[in-house]
């Protein structure tokens, strides 16, 4: 089994679907934090994101071998993330799906 490193290494030389590699490795933990922080169901869409920001700026990442921790979304990118105040289909007119509210 390759390690975090030699599969970024991997991609930054143009074997992109190594990507894949990484993507199955650590999906989980990307979705389980995505509904975590957020408890709604949007843990797949918030999930995808992160991985396509992530093969983005692959390029950015310094220590590949440490390519988890730097996939796990910085607070910045948290911030844009829905609350469970506003799941899906919560988000009308008004922020508000209830009658007399």
């Amino acid at each position: 089994m390759l390690t975090d490193g030699q599969l970024v290494e991997r991609v930054r030389r143009g074997e992109r679907e190594v990507f894949g590699d990484l993507v199955c490795r650590y999906r989980d933990m990307v979705y389980g934090l995505g509904y975590h922080l957020t408890m709604t169901s949007s843990g797949p869409r918030l999930a995808q994101e992160a991985f396509i920001q992530a093969y983005l700026r692959l390029g950015q990442l310094r220590d590949p071998d440490k390519f988890s921790g730097w996939l796990r979304p910085n607070r910045h990118e948290r911030a844009s993330w829905p609350r469970a105040s506003q799941r899906s289909g919560d988000r009308g007119a008004g922020g508000s799906r209830g009658r007399g509210r």
